[in-house]
């Protein structure tokens, strides 16, 4: 998957969603996640895997967690892409409507 829609992001955070993601500063809320992601996304593109391993619902809170692998190309002349992989964990709160917003985002690599 191409990772690099900003309102993509912030339509699956809320205000209170704790975004702690490798080698980025801790960000906290919808806006300011997005923004995050909107600087990033223009500074790199991204093709991202996230294999889902384990989710569990208790009420209306849940957990998933599985890996990722991406392939990050800088859009600046001259960097080479990296790759990376690693884990993610993210804790999910049930909303009004019965969607699923993501409350905290953590993020490790290998």
């Amino acid at each position: 998957m191409q990772y690099q829609d900003a309102n993509a992001v912030g339509a699956l955070v809320t205000d209170r969603t704790v975004w702690s993601d490798l080698n980025l500063p801790v960000t906290v809320g919808k806006e300011a996640i997005q923004k995050l992601h909107q600087d990033l996304f223009g500074q790199i593109s991204c093709d991202l895997k996230l294999p889902v391993a384990d989710v569990k619902v208790s009420g209306d809170l849940a957990t998933a967690c599985g890996t990722w692998t991406q392939k990050t190309t800088p859009k600046a002349e001259g960097m080479a892409p990296m790759t990376d992989r690693g884990s993610w964990t993210i804790i999910l709160e049930r909303q009004g409507d019965g969607s699923w917003k993501w409350e905290s985002v953590i993020a490790n690599s290998d």
